[in-house]
């Protein structure tokens, strides 16, 4: 009877605990911003160029324009090497959101050889400004791409000074990724904010994105925002359940392997994301020519949720235990989520984890003494340099707008045989481990236990 009661008690009080979760963390889990009412302008407008599942021969250009499907939308693509150009159909599709209704429209691009190309969209006889965009010749010149975490931004001005540091940092970038959360909200003026601040750069790099929560509506269900495929045409070679959110693209040297991570909400989504993905990076999946060789390209991983988080009572437990196991077959793995900087390597090999985030709120870091590069309080970008026999990562701190950023953090992938090897400089700076600013002024427990294993990290480190 005794025991009985004793275990009356215990659940009583782990309902009364959940029941007290939810209320302080409803609206954090459950409510949604309303989305103001949109119109959307008849012309072309956000532009985004995509790459299919080939990043040799294929791209996506999609864009947004009126309201109506059944009037004529197209591309103009010229070949500037040699002066041809051709005209495709568009696809298009009607998409309601929570506020409005727009049309989108996509037009996929089959690349005969590497170098430059024009184009221009239409729709009903309005036509776009002309970009231009480079196909790479690989054979000849590393891959080099723009990696960002989290942004986030709320401020257009914010959001443009740090791609524009960004870039002017990296000019030879081939193209642009992001590990999740690039808008703060899923509506229409946060997503305005985002084109307004990529400016013309969606148009003329081709753009890697991975879905994060913010990209979802809150609630029991989570649901992605209906524009995110439409935006973002990525291949259509994941999971069917996951089309378009989760997939990969292959390059010469890399095969880029982008997760929806907030997708898994049902026990089964664990299970068949985990088996898509360690056929994908062992190279067993259907699309892969079993002619080439094993391993010939180096496996890089995009996700939202880290399967190691380093912020404090941020860990993803039932992402770790699907996903950790078939990572081990990754080179490297970014995440975001954090909003903190961190690498880590289990056991000092592959694959090594990045947390990245390129916004201006920042998270408390854990500070553990697993992690073998922390920051915090600034936004970061990398540069990644893609070779057939190395891969190399640059992390940037931007410590104030205007001001070169500083080159915080560097990785290199050194392939040997069948064995590989990660350098990590013997000198970098100072780790940044400064205290948040939304943090400023609190004395709460989880400060305090930051700011005593801060101390003990810089003392260890000295």
């Amino acid at each position: 009877m005794k025991k009985r009661v004793i275990g009356l008690i215990l659940i009583l009080l782990i309902l009364a605990g959940g029941v007290t979760l939810c209320v302080l963390r409803w609206d954090a889990w459950f409510t949604n911003p309303a989305e103001p009412l949109y119109d959307v302008p008849d012309e072309p407008n956000n532009i985004v160029l995509t790459f299919g599942e080939k990043a040799v021969s294929q791209r996506v250009v999609s864009w947004r324009a009126g309201q109506d499907t059944t009037v004529l939308s197209r591309i103009f693509v010229t070949d500037l090497q040699t002066g041809e150009t051709d005209s495709l159909p568009a696809f298009s599709t009607l998409v309601e959101s929570r506020s409005g209704v727009a049309a989108f429209h996509q037009a996929g691009l089959l690349i005969p050889r590497p170098g430059a190309y024009a184009y221009s969209v239409e729709t009903n006889g309005l036509r776009s400004e002309e970009h231009l965009f480079l196909v790479p010749d690989y054979a000849l010149d590393p891959d080099t791409f723009l990696l960002f975490g989290d942004m986030q931004y709320t401020e257009p001005g914010e959001a443009k000074a740090f791609v524009e540091t960004a870039l002017s940092t990296v000019p030879e970038a081939d193209f642009m990724a992001y590990v999740g959360d690039i808008i703060e909200r899923p509506t229409d003026d946060y997503w305005q904010l985002f084109f307004t601040s990529m400016g013309n750069l969606t148009a003329d790099l081709p753009q890697v994105a991975a879905l994060g929560n913010h990209e979802y509506l809150k609630g029991f269900h989570k649901q992605y925002d209906v524009r995110w495929p439409h935006i973002f045409v990525n291949p259509k070679n994941g999971p069917e359940r996951f089309l378009g959110r989760t997939y990969y693209i292959d390059f010469p040297y890399m095969r880029l392997i982008v997760l929806d991570t907030d997708a898994l909400q049902r026990l089964s989504d664990y299970t068949v994301l985990r088996t898509w993905l360690t056929q994908v990076l062992r190279y067993e999946d259907r699309q892969w020519n079993k002619t080439d060789e094993r391993n010939k390209r180096w496996n890089v991983v995009l996700m939202h949720h880290p399967v190691y988080s380093a912020g404090m009572g941020r860990d993803n437990p039932t992402v770790a235990w699907a996903l950790r196991y078939a990572l081990e077959d990754a080179d490297l793995v970014v995440a975001g989520h954090d909003h903190n900087y961190a690498r880590h390597r289990h056991h000092d090999a592959t694959p090594a984890y990045v947390i990245l985030t390129s916004s201006a709120k920042s998270y408390l870091p854990k500070c553990s003494p697993i992690e073998e590069r922390l920051g915090s309080n600034h936004a970061f970008f990398c540069r990644v340099i893609v070779n057939e026999d190395s891969l190399a990562l640059q992390t940037y701190l931007v410590d104030s707008i205007g001001l070169p950023p500083i080159v915080y953090d560097e990785m290199r992938f050194v392939r040997d045989s069948d064995e590989t090897r990660v350098f990590v400089p013997d000198s970098l700076p100072t780790e940044r481990l400064e205290l948040p600013a939304r943090y400023e002024g609190r004395t709460d427990m989880r400060v305090r236990r930051f700011l005593n294993r801060r101390q003990a990290r810089l003392e260890h480190q000295d």
